[in-house]
């Protein structure tokens, strides 16, 4: 009877690596959302927004995806040339 090998990995076809961003990267003039630190987490706690994850103690991230997908499904802000 052969030895079953517990040394291989299993394959994991089809996951995609999902990019971690930092908040400077979410929020402020610099950040994808242009929200404030304090709106962001706002949103966090009223679940409009992306929660971040942990990524080591006192660190936090988001996924890139997710947060690119939350601006997505901002309505945009259309100015008319039109004067009224």
């Amino acid at each position: 009877m052969e030895a079953k090998r517990t040394d291989v990995l299993p394959e994991y076809k089809g996951l995609q690596t999902r990019k971690l961003i930092p908040g400077r990267e979410v929020y402020g003039p610099e950040g994808r959302t242009s929200l404030s630190r304090a709106s962001i987490w706002r949103g966090v706690k009223e679940g409009w927004f992306p929660s971040p994850v942990s990524v080591s103690p006192g660190r936090i991230a988001w996924f890139e995806d997710e947060v690119d997908s939350w601006v997505e499904s901002r309505p945009r802000l259309r100015l008319s040339t039109e004067h009224h």
